[in-house]
């Protein structure tokens, strides 16, 4: 789970921003987009999974002009 994205954050926009760290996703699904987005997604490999968490868990990461705070 990824989370704590502001409204208006879409799913392409979670995807872009994890794959350059997680590899492929296979799926990433927004599961609520109010008060903030909270987005599934889920990596062709754990190792891949993996990476996303270490490198974001509790960090600041924009995107598209928006930040969040991510992972459970």
């Amino acid at each position: 789970m990824a989370k704590n994205f502001v409204q208006g954050t879409t799913a392409a926009d979670i995807e872009s921003a994890m794959t350059p760290v997680g590899g492929i996703a296979l799926n990433c699904r927004l599961i609520t987009e109010r008060p903030n987005v909270i987005a599934e997604i889920t990596f062709e490999t754990k190792e891949g999974a993996d990476n996303v968490v270490d490198t974001f868990n509790n960090q600041s990461v924009s995107v598209d002009a928006t930040t969040s705070c991510v992972f459970d």
